[in-house]
């Protein structure tokens, strides 16, 4: 198994989880044995797309800055699959063979992670921490297929509602404000679309009076349009 570049490592650091949700909660026993095999990584932005190979059963969190999960196409750019944010978990299940899973730091990021042999063997012994790492498993497994789903077939202007509704969904305010965790051009490949593409659609948008965009701080003008607009 390949690992994270040993550059990458922040050797000696160490990070207290117990103040992460994931470990709230949980038997005291199993909380301290997760913080304390917890590795603590500290990833660099790089434009080279390298990064730390997942293996099946490795439990992430996201503890700080921005990092996106990438698969590798040889011959062709990698697939942008997610972008988490501060506070994201990631647990791996999937042997991925020649289509390995890979963490990018999009900025300057810290990522905790917890080897798989850990994991399944306080899983096997804790349920709260089982059905809350399966609840993350789902979470994320729709996640991806809402991916798969908001680029296939649909218009520009509405993969660039469904992920901004997705990202307000919870939110009481009339007229939230999403700020996008990495530049447009990222957005616009998580979302199968070209940078001149994604641009032209969030314009339309704008103009036709959904949202209004600073930077990549965009404002929720009309909620119930951009539902619409969505579900589509």
């Amino acid at each position: 198994m390949q690992d994270f570049p040993e550059e990458a490592g922040a050797r000696g650091v160490r990070v207290d989880l117990r103040g992460q949700p994931l470990l709230q909660g949980l038997k005291t026993a199993s909380a301290d044995e997760l913080d304390r095999a917890a590795q603590v990584l500290c990833l660099h932005k790089t434009e080279s797309g390298a990064g730390g190979v997942i293996a099946a059963g490795d439990l992430f969190v996201v503890l700080s800055g921005v990092v996106s999960l990438e698969s590798p196409v040889p011959g062709r750019d990698s697939v942008l699959i997610d972008i988490l944010e501060p506070g994201s978990v990631l647990w791996n299940l999937m042997e991925t063979g020649d289509a390995p899973l890979r963490l990018r730091a999009e900025t300057l990021a810290v990522v905790a992670r917890v080897a798989g042999d850990t994991v399944r063997a306080l899983v096997g012994c804790d349920t709260v921490l089982a059905l809350r790492l399966l609840d993350v498993v789902s979470r994320h497994s729709r996640r991806l297929l809402d991916n798969v789903l908001v680029t296939r077939d649909r218009s520009a202007a509405a993969r660039i509602a469904s992920y901004l509704n997705d990202r307000i969904e919870a939110r009481e305010e009339p007229q939230p404000v999403v700020t996008l965790p990495v530049c447009k051009q990222r957005i616009a490949r998580l979302l199968g679309l070209t940078a001149p593409s994604f641009s032209r659609a969030l314009r339309k948008l704008a103009d036709d009076g959904l949202l209004f965009g600073s930077g990549r701080k965009v404002r929720i003008l009309d909620r119930p349009r951009l539902a619409t607009l969505a579900a589509r």
